[in-house]
């Protein structure tokens, strides 16, 4: 995965939990 910016470290942090129970 892309680095995340801090300013996104919420909405990336959410991804990572999303993509880790759907996996593509």
């Amino acid at each position: 995965m892309q680095p995340c910016m801090r300013t996104l470290l919420k909405f990336c942090f959410e991804v990572m939990i999303i993509a880790s129970i759907f996996p593509p």
